[in-house]
């Protein structure tokens, strides 16, 4: 019975983060893109092709439960960035005051220690 209730916990975290990620970011993509000289927030309010998502900064199976779905853990992304940043490309990142929060949030909610995914200064070659 415990097993069921935990699940249910989690079913309903999981339904509740993405309305509060982009709630919280007013529905525009905060992810930062490299536009050749400097970083820009791409600013996206998505479209049919490319909706905005909640994103984690963090991946999921790395983070402890009792966080993984704490709005402080994810960013508004549109599906591009989104996908992109799950790609570790270089060339879009998650601004540097929103990664620091989140990986606080990060080291203070879990044991294991995992990689922190600190945004680059400026994209570099692969």
């Amino acid at each position: 019975m415990n097993e069921l209730r935990k699940a249910r916990q989690i079913d309903k975290d999981e339904r509740v983060f993405p309305p509060a990620v982009k709630t919280r970011d007013e529905f525009v993509c905060r992810m930062e893109v490299w536009n050749g000289t400097g970083w820009l927030e791409c600013g996206s309010h998505g479209s049919e092709n490319n909706p905005v998502q909640a994103a984690h900064i963090y991946r999921r199976p790395h983070l402890n439960p009792s966080i993984r779905f704490n709005p402080l853990i994810g960013i508004c992304a549109c599906k591009r960035h989104h996908q992109a940043y799950d790609a570790y490309l270089k060339t879009v990142r998650v601004p540097p005051n929103r990664e620091e929060r989140a990986w606080r949030l990060v080291c203070v909610g879990n044991k294991s220690r995992i990689n922190r995914r600190i945004p680059p200064d400026r994209p570099v070659a692969a």
